[in-house]
């Protein structure tokens, strides 16, 4: 009897531990999931001076989000991608095509413990994005519009995600839910305006 109660109350402290572990590795995203709970509005994130639209070149905003990130160009190393991650938001091309207004960007949805980074939150309100809502992407001083085409989508395996779409097409994906990556959600998008 005695052991078993203090293999409880092991557990029960263990259990607490890992909680406060947890929300203290993740507090931006638990602070921006209240503040989106009260205040009905996502957080301006990563640009609080303005001064990532006039700076990067490269760049995405997302107006419903509230979002303005530089957009990095990553090769396929998964050390590569997570070191960039830290920087922003990840492009990856699709298919052969390396024209960039087709492709992949990656981006967290909570705080790293291990490796903290200034965009890791980016992604985090992906998930209230609908169809029809505008995403704007800078490359090279040229600006692409594209509109959400479908809703979110959760996928436990990307290799079910059909990515040869004729239509030049981005894809959002970001690990669900924050703080896991048990698995991704993806938001896609089809190009509507290439403002040259």
């Amino acid at each position: 009897m005695f052991r078993r109660n203090i293999i409880s109350e092991f557990l029960i402290i263990f259990v607490i531990i890992l909680i406060i572990v947890f929300a203290i590795s993740n507090f931006s995203t638990i602070y921006s999931l209240v503040y989106y709970q009260f205040q009905k509005s996502v957080p301006l994130q990563n640009n609080k001076d303005g001064t990532l639209l006039k700076s990067y070149k490269n760049k995405i905003i997302i107006p419903k989000i509230s979002l303005i990130a530089p957009i990095i160009f990553s090769g396929l190393q998964k050390a590569e991608i997570l070191d960039n991650l830290k920087k922003g938001v990840v492009y990856i091309p699709k298919g052969k095509s390396k024209e960039k207004k087709n492709g992949i960007l990656l981006g967290h949805s909570s705080r790293l413990l291990y490796s903290p980074g200034k965009y890791d939150i980016a992604f985090l309100f992906l998930s209230k994005l609908e169809k029809s809502d505008k995403i704007f992407v800078y490359f090279d001083n040229k600006k692409f519009t594209y509109k959400v085409t479908k809703e979110s989508k959760f996928f436990s395996d990307l290799s079910s995600l059909n990515l040869n779409k004729k239509q030049p097409t981005l894809y959002l994906i970001t690990c669900w839910p924050p703080g896991t990556n048990l698995k991704r959600l993806v938001v896609e998008a089809k190009l509507t305006k290439n403002n040259q």
